[in-house]
């Protein structure tokens, strides 16, 4: 696994994700271990009281966090001036920004 998120890392341009997510098999998703145990696992944490506010920050943090680590691979080996590198970068910049006036100026 650490080889395969090196080689990410270092190779994959906008073009690389952009096949890799056009040839994706919903099927083959959902029955990959590796996606469905964490998703069992958070869903779990929601469905039990005291960790409910665990659970649903998990839900939230994780794919941004997922989505925010393959932008900054895409814009470390494309370039930024090309339209789909672009607009990942400006949907991560409008999480940011929603994330800061949701947190800092109407959480009161």
């Amino acid at each position: 696994m650490k080889e395969r998120l090196t080689w990410f890392w270092e190779n994959a341009d906008f073009d690389t994700v952009f096949n890799y997510v056009s040839y994706l098999d919903p099927v083959e998703i959902f029955f990959n271990p590796n996606i469905i145990v964490p998703v069992l696992v958070v869903l779990s944490l929601m469905m039990y009281q005291k960790t409910t506010d665990l659970g649903q920050k998990l839900f939230m943090y994780i794919p941004t966090l997922v989505y925010f680590f393959v932008t900054a691979t895409v814009l470390k080996n494309d370039s930024i001036s090309s339209p789909g590198p672009f607009a990942m970068a400006f949907v991560g910049f409008l999480i940011v920004m929603i994330w800061f006036i949701w947190t800092k100026m109407l959480r009161d």
